[in-house]
């Protein structure tokens, strides 16, 4: 199994489930409060960044993965 796909897919769907409430609730608590709202802001671009990390990382290994010859095997009797 090609490593980075792995690794990335799971960064990918990590950083989505982590991403999904940050922008569906990340201001909704904060009443107005400038450094709440501007700590939710940098979560965002972090969770973002995370994700875009991700699927970067998915990416290469998607492309390193189809490139790859598969394994042959031999029968030695």
């Amino acid at each position: 199994m090609n490593v980075l796909l792995t690794a990335g897919t799971a960064t990918v769907v990590i950083g989505g489930f982590l991403l999904l409430p940050e922008l569906a609730f990340g201001d909704v608590f904060c009443d107005q409060d400038p450094e709440c709202s501007s700590a939710h802001s940098r979560n965002k671009a972090r969770l973002l960044g995370v994700l875009a990390g991700g699927l970067f990382v998915a990416l290469v290994g998607t492309i390193v993965f189809l490139h790859t010859p598969p394994t042959r095997y031999t029968v030695v009797e």
